[in-house]
This record gives structure tokens, C-alpha cells and sequence, in this order.
């Protein structure tokens, strides 16, 4: 690819240089966005993994203080508890910290904002087909399309590939697409 050719803006004061893509063609094709948008959801996946974790840890030491009185009246020690607390994390706690998670992640957060913070870091930003801002509705069936995206092992992501703008199942069913600032 070759290197666009920068130049200065106008109206800057002396002194300052300021630079700008001349060929901004480039920055926008498919393929780059395609590839902002995936490393966007692997900084996404990563936050969400870590932060469920770390829920379900925090709600299998809530479960274990709620039955300490079972745990003091048979007399274990702390550190017996705190191994407690990772054995009530191991499966349940997580899924549902995993899923609730989810839904403010990719629902709450764009409501908000109009990015995840995976998104942020590229330069991504979600919006409706007109341009217009990202509804409530829209972030929930696009939640519900990534489901079935990443449910299909990614075989459905090959759609986004192919696009000319690079929209996924989960843009088209929703409305939405993702544009680069």
C-alpha cells in the first residue's frame, strides 16, 4: 500500500505545522476497516474476559459471607473460605457475570457513548444507517445478530469480508454500521 502524501492545512498560525491525509481514500476502504473493527472486538472480548472474571470472583466471596455462619459454626478458617470463594466461581458465576456483562458492554455503553472501548481506541463509531444516533432497540437486535454471528464460528463474519462497506450480519439486521472518524 502505498504511503499517502501529506500537506499542510490552511489557516494554521505561524509557527505550528499541522498535517492531514491528502489521500483519506485509503484510511476508509474496506479492508482497513474491516481489520479496525476486528482488533476492536479482540480489545472488547479481552475487557469483557477480564472483567467477568473478576466479577464472579467478587460474587463468589458475597455467596461465601452470606454463608458464613454455616462456614464459623463448623469451624474452618479464612483460608479455607477464600478457597471457597474460587470453588463457587468456577462455572455458573462466571456465565451469568460473562452474560450480564454482555449486555451492558455492547448495549449500555453504546447507548451512551455510540462506542464500545474497543472501538474507541480505533477511531470506531456506531450509528444508524442515515447517520443518525444508535437506538436502544437497534444495540439490542445488533447484540442479538453478534449471538448468531460469533455463534456460527465466524462463518457469518465472511459476509462483512465480501461487503463493499464491510457491514456483518449483525449490522444489517440491526441498522447500524460502523463508521471510521
Amino acid at each position: 500500500m502505498p504511503i499517502p502524501a501529506l500537506q499542510n492545512e490552511d489557516g494554521i498560525a505561524e509557527g505550528q505545522a499541522a498535517l492531514r491525509l491528502v489521500n483519506s481514500r485509503a484510511m476508509l476502504s474496506s479492508g482497513n476497516l474491516v481489520y479496525a473493527r476486528a482488533m476492536a472486538h479482540f480489545v472488547d472480548a479481552c475487557v469483557l474476559y477480564g472483567f467477568s472474571a473478576y466479577a464472579a470472583k467478587f460474587f463468589s466471596v458475597v455467596l461465601i459471607s452470606i454463608h458464613a455462619h454455616s462456614i464459623s459454626a463448623t469451624g474452618k478458617v479464612a483460608s479455607s473460605v477464600f478457597q471457597n470463594a474460587f470453588a463457587y466461581s468456577n462455572t455458573q458465576l462466571f456465565t451469568a457475570a460473562f452474560a450480564a456483562l454482555t449486555v451492558l458492554y455492547f448495549v449500555g455503553l453504546p447507548l451512551v457513548f455510540s462506542r464500545t472501548p474497543g472501538q474507541a481506541v480505533f477511531g470506531l463509531r456506531l450509528c444508524g444507517e442515515n447517520g443518525s444516533a444508535i437506538t436502544l432497540r437497534q444495540l439490542l437486535l445488533r447484540l442479538g445478530g453478534m449471538l448468531f454471528t460469533y455463534g456460527s464460528g465466524g462463518i457469518l463474519c465472511l459476509s462483512g469480508l465480501r461487503s463493499r462497506e464491510g457491514r456483518f450480519v449483525h449490522d444489517i439486521v440491526s441498522g447500524s454500521m460502523v463508521t471510521k472518524e
